[in-house]
């Protein structure tokens, strides 16, 4: 190749959503075309299943920090916003100074503990259909994995009947 790719922004399918005239000239100048557009319907679950797990009692906690903010913005849609403001800006070749705003975290911030706490007052409000009629528990919050096997440990003895057995066997291993 000799010349650089060359971003078109936009979404790049059926012919590029252009005329065929344009598609002509613009195949004249780029060699290559790279598709970094955004092509989503919405579909594609992110924190949805995380959420789902909360409210169906099989998820009891996650591994992370309460207090940090969280930017829930698909990140595909921020690489096309980022491609969109380069290809509007880019084609003027000098520098200037423009501002834009893709994340959310910086205007309405939000944490992972106010996030999950939303989800407990949204199943306790609307139980999820498939529960087994449990009062949803408070999120746990691990920080560390050795927190989380702990705790898995831990529920897993106690509901399979096997906490008297552990205990003797702990005191047994650490001698």
């Amino acid at each position: 190749m000799m010349s650089k790719p060359v971003p078109v922004h936009g979404n790049v399918c059926d012919n590029l959503v252009m005329d065929f005239d344009t598609i002509i000239e613009i195949a004249r100048h780029v060699h290559l075309i790279v598709n970094s557009a955004t092509n989503t319907t919405f579909d594609e679950r992110q924190i949805d299943l995380v959420f789902i797990s909360y409210g169906k009692d099989q998820l009891p906690g996650f591994i992370g920090n309460p207090k940090i903010v969280l930017d829930i913005v698909p990140v595909g849609i921020v690489v096309n916003a980022i491609i969109e403001v380069m290809a509007k800006h880019g084609i003027v070749a000098k520098a200037q100074l423009h501002v834009y705003r893709i994340t959310s975290s910086v205007i309405n911030p939000i944490s992972f503990r106010q996030l999950f706490d939303f989800a407990c007052d949204h199943f306790i409000s609307f139980p999820s259909l498939n529960s087994k009629q449990k009062k949803i528990k408070e999120f746990k919050y691990f920080s560390s994995m050795d927190k989380l096997f702990s705790y898995i440990r831990d529920e897993t003895t106690q509901q399979m009947g096997l906490k008297d057995i552990l205990s003797t066997l702990d005191s047994k291993l650490r001698l």
